[in-house]
């Protein structure tokens, strides 16, 4: 399957819209992001405009804070690669595996509902999710950071977050120029932190 969806991301801070175009059922996508990011320490706005793409292997990451015509490239099986696409839309750290509550609907799509909370001694977070075909349509988290003592204290800090659909299309026929790198990009390889890489299987 193909088709593209586009969210308004609104939270304490940061503001913006994203727009995301998939093809053979997320085996290759490319996601665009803007948005308004608000500085704490000096009460000021940042944008923040930025796309990456999978094209079946890697995942291309391009930012004007990398450098003009730089993409960062990860190398990723398919499952993970979806993992962090889907990532993008669900805070939560149990992925799309939360507890059904309940069904709903969002733009005419039947959807269901599904919510966990997960707790440790730095950060609690509490996410429902609203799963239309396993694609977030309406996420909504709840990220609580708990203070530190010590030489780097930090102070609490609590992140709201509302991520909604505003439109979704299905069945686009999309150029493959779309999931390809366009020529001229300067690539640099960078590798995902160790608890963050999938499991090997034996």
């Amino acid at each position: 399957s193909s088709g593209r969806a586009t969210y308004k991301m609104t939270s304490n801070v940061f503001s913006g819209t994203m727009r995301l175009s998939w093809t053979g059922g997320g085996a290759k996508y490319h996601q665009d992001t803007s948005m308004t990011m608000r500085v704490a320490s000096n009460r000021k706005t940042m944008p923040v405009n930025m796309w990456s793409l999978f094209d079946g292997r890697n995942l291309y990451t391009v930012s004007p804070m990398f450098g003009a015509k730089t993409a960062m490239r990860m190398k990723l099986s398919p499952q993970m690669s979806r993992s962090m696409m889907l990532s993008t839309l669900n805070t939560s750290p149990q992925g799309l595996s939360g507890k059904l509550v309940g069904r709903g609907e969002i733009l005419g799509r039947p959807c269901e509902i599904r919510q966990s909370n997960v707790t440790n001694d730095k950060v609690s977070v509490h996410t429902k999710v609203w799963l239309w075909q396993d694609l977030p349509l309406r996420v909504e988290s709840l990220v609580n950071i708990k203070a530190t003592q010590g030489k780097n204290a930090t102070p609490a800090r609590k992140i709201q977050t509302s991520v909604v659909a505003t439109g979704v299309q299905t069945g686009i026929k999309f150029s493959p120029a779309l999931f390809t790198l366009p020529k001229g990009y300067t690539v640099r390889d960078v590798q995902l932190p160790p608890g963050n890489r999938p499991a090997q299987r034996r």
